[in-house]
């Protein structure tokens, strides 16, 4: 069983080998999970967030959030869990997440969040989590605040 603070420090792993015999090439995948060190986190890679955003009722918007350190990948996640699915995610230079391959949301050129059209339903907690070269991670939520400018004509 692990602690509260040890489940914070998996990262997740995944190697392929391909093995030959003979003519076929059979490929086996290793999934795994490694236990990193929560020592000096946050200390000299970091990422940061407004704690609350407000955007407009069928617009795009962008939740700008600022990473020091040299990133490796990174996990958005709808709501504080973040042993949920990400909604997106940056792996080894690849775009991915279960939102992503909906069209809802993107990473823009600077890898922050982007709602494509924002609805009601993209109100709520976001949380980010980033990985760094050195295995370090931080994580930081925010929240994002749906409005809709409404006119009465008389």
């Amino acid at each position: 069983m692990l602690s509260v603070t040890e489940e914070q420090n998996l990262i997740p792993l995944r190697y392929t080998i391909f093995t030959m015999t003979g003519k076929r090439v059979k490929a086996v995948v290793i999934f795994g999970l490694l236990l990193t060190s929560a020592v000096g986190e946050g200390e000299s890679e970091s990422i940061s967030c407004d704690k609350q955003y407000f955007a407009e009722l069928g617009k795009p918007y962008v939740i700008v959030c600022n990473t020091s350190g040299e990133q490796r990948d990174m996990y958005w996640f709808k709501g504080e869990d973040t042993n949920s699915f990400p909604i997106l995610t940056l792996e080894d230079g690849r775009y991915g997440g279960q939102e992503y391959h909906e069209g809802e949301y993107e990473f823009t050129d600077e890898n922050t969040l982007k709602v494509i059209n924002t609805q009601l339903k993209h109100e709520g907690n976001y949380t980010v989590r980033v990985y760094f070269n050195d295995f370090d991670f931080d994580t930081t939520t925010t929240e994002l605040k749906v409005y809709s400018d409404c006119y009465q004509i008389v």
